[in-house]
């Protein structure tokens, strides 16, 4: 691996839990290629609004920064990563000076590192949200890496490769690369996984079609087929429901996970022109509130098999009261045992939980603190 000094930026279509006004909500976003924008919208489409519309050439992927309501896009007609927040303001150039073709990325809330894929030079990096600490993490083995998508859980990073035409996946420092599938491919692009019933899904915008296996590429199954440039794929897992983009049918679609059920969700008419991208992130998880700050959870051990230790900065009277905690699907859950650990620091029991990602929340009288933990085995 090749440790680089310098960073850039990039974008495509997400769904995402974002803050208009002082409301959090569930959001879709996904860009346009023609005419260039960022597009936000409800779930099922309606409320659709311009996110970003000035200085963007061909937006590709765009992403949501879960743990600080961010916005990341990549534009392969710029060569950059840029990001913003959820309603498009305090917009900046995150990742400029070397990009050659940015297209997929992918965020891990755990370690807090962006992940892109540079079609170009045929590269996948990473590097963390504090802009520190690129890297290239997987330079051979791969020939136009495209979509990606990480497992939180099993520390993986899952990849499309549309001139191999293979899906592959390794770990999230670039070792043990695997290729999962490798026939009856031309030309994979999106991807999403599924780990609660161990299943990933993709589209080929070749052969035109969705299709689904299990994690470890067994079980190929051909969901929704007759489109014409299927693109992006996303989850909502709590619906069980797939989205995706068709680039040349300018449309955005949703179906059931079995493939059934196709439906238009948002045509060109209404504001898909020629989408690329897609992401959904879960605003149950996320609280409506009127305090003026949020800030980050500091915890560790993460990811963790049995006690995590919550660490405050700040010194105030720690209550476990004002603590919440949510699954993936956004729902509250509760089967954790708290004690104290000292000064400002809390101690989390989760053994019992499943393994999964969870969300934490703590409320003190003017702020939020936020973070992500990974449960294991």
């Amino acid at each position: 691996m090749m440790k680089l000094t310098t960073f850039t930026t990039a974008i495509l279509l997400f769904f995402c839990c974002s803050s208009f006004g002082q409301d959090l909500e569930t959001r879709l976003f996904w860009t346009n290629d023609s005419p260039a924008a960022i597009m936000s919208s409800n779930i099922d489409g309606t409320d659709i609004k311009e996110i970003v519309t000035t200085d963007l050439i061909n937006p590709y992927e765009v992403i949501v920064d879960q743990n600080n309501f961010k916005i990341y896009w990549s534009d392969r007609g710029t060569k950059l990563i840029e990001r913003a927040n959820l309603d498009g303001t305090e917009r900046e150039t995150f990742i400029t000076g070397f990009l050659n073709e940015p297209r997929g990325m992918a965020i891990d809330p755990v370690s807090e590192y962006l992940f892109w894929a540079d079609l170009g030079s045929q590269k996948i990096f990473k590097v963390n949200l504090e802009g520190s600490d690129l890297d290239i993490i997987i330079e051979d083995g791969i020939e136009e890496p495209h979509g990606l998508q990480v497992d939180q859980v099993n520390r993986k990073l899952y990849w499309t490769d549309r001139k191999a035409a293979v899906i592959q996946r390794a770990n999230l420092d670039g070792t043990d690369i695997e290729t999962l599938v490798e026939f009856g491919l031309s030309n994979p692009a999106g991807i999403d996984i599924d780990l609660k019933n161990n299943r990933m899904y993709w589209t080929d915008s070749v052969r035109d079609r969705i299709q689904s296996a299990n994690l470890d590429g067994s079980d190929i199954t051909t969901l929704v087929s007759n489109l014409t440039t299927p693109f992006r794929i996303r989850l909502n897992k709590e619906e069980e429901k797939i989205y995706f983009t068709d680039f040349t049918a300018t449309f955005i679609a949703t179906a059931n996970l079995d493939g059934s059920d196709v439906e238009i969700l948002i045509n060109e008419n209404e504001g898909a022109r020629n989408p690329a991208g897609l992401f959904f992130f879960d605003g149950l998880r996320v609280t409506s509130t009127a305090q003026t700050s949020f800030e980050k959870l500091k915890f560790f051990p993460n990811p963790t098999n049995a006690e995590l230790i919550i660490n405050f900065e700040d010194s105030f009277d720690v209550n476990d009261k004002n603590l919440s905690c949510f699954n993936s699907l956004g729902m509250q859950v509760f089967p954790y045992v708290i004690k104290w650990a000292g000064a400002n620091k809390l101690a989390l029991n989760v053994k019992n939980l499943p393994s999964g990602t969870y969300f934490l929340e703590y409320k003190s009288e003017n702020k939020v603190f936020k973070g992500t933990f990974v449960k294991v085995e």
